[in-house]
């Protein structure tokens, strides 16, 4: 059984997450990780029940933008990028569903590579973040790796798999965020590692 999950955003997910059960006449909860058909049978555009019928809070349905990213967000963003993924989108989900806050869509070229996104995000949330994910769906075959972190999923998908359940015109009433600009950088500092600093030019004077 794991454990209510603790921290920033616990409130929001526990109408959809939480069930009770009773262990020795005592109430304890337990948290369930959403599944791929949550992630299908949730989106507005799948017939799903949004919480609120106009998009997320203060945004039009749909609109683009760069707002603020949760830090270990910011963190799983990173791990994908070492491991080169690709065609990132990241939707705001907040006021479209309670499953979650935010979205993470990206892509490998193969199933090893997919399979490595998956490992490097497990790893730097959960050694260097203390955040171990509430599951992870999907690694073995690796067509569609659902990691779940309470407050934002992470979707690692192949391009044919991508195309086929089509997340993003599914979710398409969720605001679309920019990926940072200084996303590694941010990271690393979270992180606690030495920023990468650039190369300087050479001097021509002596070339």
């Amino acid at each position: 059984m794991k454990g209510a999950r603790s921290g920033r955003g616990e409130s929001r997910f526990v109408a959809y997450r939480q069930r009770s059960i009773h262990v020795s006449g005592e109430r304890n909860t337990a948290i369930r990780s959403v599944q791929p058909e949550d992630i299908l049978s949730s989106a507005p555009q799948a017939g799903g029940n949004p919480t609120a019928e106009n998009g997320p809070d203060a945004n039009a349905p749909g609109a683009s933008g760069q707002g603020v990213l949760p830090d270990d967000l910011l963190v799983a963003l990173y791990g994908a990028l070492e491991k080169k993924a690709e065609e990132f989108r990241i939707f705001d989900l907040r006021g479209v569903t309670s499953l979650t806050e935010f979205f993470v869509i990206c892509s490998g070229s193969n199933q090893r590579q997919n399979q490595a996104i998956s490992d490097e995000i497990y790893r730097l949330l959960k050694d260097k973040r203390q955040r171990p994910p509430l599951g992870v769906e999907g690694y073995e075959k690796a067509d569609w790796i659902l990691m779940d972190y309470g407050d934002f999923i992470v979707h690692v998908l192949s391009g044919q798999a991508r195309k086929y359940y089509e997340l993003e015109r599914l979710w398409r009433q969720a605001r679309v965020c920019e990926l940072p600009p200084d996303v590694e950088v941010q990271a690393r500092q979270l992180l606690g590692l030495d920023t990468p600093t650039a190369t300087p030019d050479a001097d021509p004077a002596q070339q």
